[in-house]
């Protein structure tokens, strides 16, 4: 039995210009980051596991104060609507004014069960509250996925009832340039990406990256809230 494999943690602000090309592997692949699903990133940009961001911490518990003159600007992350496992339709739009804990797996990907016990518990936690959503995605059909059907199967067998949305075309996995799974990106309150994370993650680093994403949000809102603020401490 293969190891649980370490997250390698390619965690970024801003854009992002990979060339992405949807070509699967005929058999599971692993990388330590995880489950591996096409090949020809562009040279370009350096890779993702190589993309570290000065203004996050990759530390579990820990976290990096931004520098104004070295902060990029956020990028809006696409948008799409979906059904879950229920049936019930979901807008990522629609969840702005919360942060967005948006995982991309597949059933078959060993790194990916690995941690969905965490995503389930990290879910009930904030099942009813008004700052954190979480949302998996799955692809029906693509790169060696089984039906809507089955991965909502998985997910009653496996007790999982955080919802999951129903990708069935690779436009999603194309806008999100998803290469392995899993995945997890980090969406702000106002919607944009804040980061990413290839590979399975403990616990304690989905606290981490949920608080340093709630942590710049509010930031921010704080700013818009208050423009006359720093005019006035100016003026004292």
């Amino acid at each position: 039995m293969m190891n649980k494999a370490k997250a390698d943690i390619g965690w970024f602000r801003g854009n992002v210009h990979f060339l992405f090309l949807l070509t699967i592997l005929l058999l599971t692949l692993f990388l330590p980051a995880g489950c591996v699903l096409a090949e020809g990133v562009s040279t370009e940009n350096e890779s993702a596991q190589e993309m570290q961001s000065e203004n996050i911490s990759t530390e579990a518990g820990t976290e990096s104060a931004p520098e104004e003159e070295t902060e990029l600007p956020l990028t809006l992350a696409p948008d799409f609507t979906l059904p879950d496992q229920f049936g019930q339709e979901h807008t990522l739009s629609d969840y702005q004014g919360k942060v967005v804990f948006l995982n991309f797996w597949a059933t078959w990907c060993p790194p990916c069960r690995a941690e969905m016990p965490d995503i389930q518990a990290l879910y009930e936690r904030y099942e009813d509250s008004e700052d954190v959503a979480v949302l998996g995605v799955a692809f029906p059909g693509l790169s060696g996925e089984g039906t809507a059907d089955e991965v909502a199967a998985f997910l009653e067998e496996n007790g999982y009832t955080y919802p999951v949305v129903m990708a069935e075309d690779a436009q999603v996995a194309w806008d999100y340039q998803i290469q392995a799974f899993p995945t997890t990106f980090m969406i702000t309150r106002d919607g944009d990406i804040y980061g990413y994370v290839t590979g399975s993650l403990e616990a304690d680093m989905m606290d981490s990256i949920i608080e340093q994403t709630l942590a710049y949000s509010d930031g921010i809102e704080q700013s818009s809230a208050d423009p006359d603020s720093e005019e006035e401490t100016k003026t004292e």
